[in-house]
């Protein structure tokens, strides 16, 4: 899960047009990196979840382009 939190934050930090808004991507960063501190890791996952129905609802919402 931290993995994926920081690759994805990363590459939407780093993209100049991205489907995600800045402070998401910020935000997967920041719980990417607590996941692997041992005491703040179980809460972190947690917060990851949460991230992750975040970026769904947001991805379902999203526009379509036709």
């Amino acid at each position: 899960m931290g993995l994926m939190l920081l690759a994805t934050g990363l590459a939407t930090v780093r993209a100049p047009d991205s489907p995600l808004p800045r402070w998401l991507a910020w935000a997967a960063v920041v719980v990417g990196v607590l996941v692997f501190i041992p005491w703040v890791g179980f809460f972190a996952f947690i917060l990851a979840g949460v991230w992750v129905a975040v970026v769904s609802v947001l991805m379902a919402r999203r526009p379509t382009t036709d």
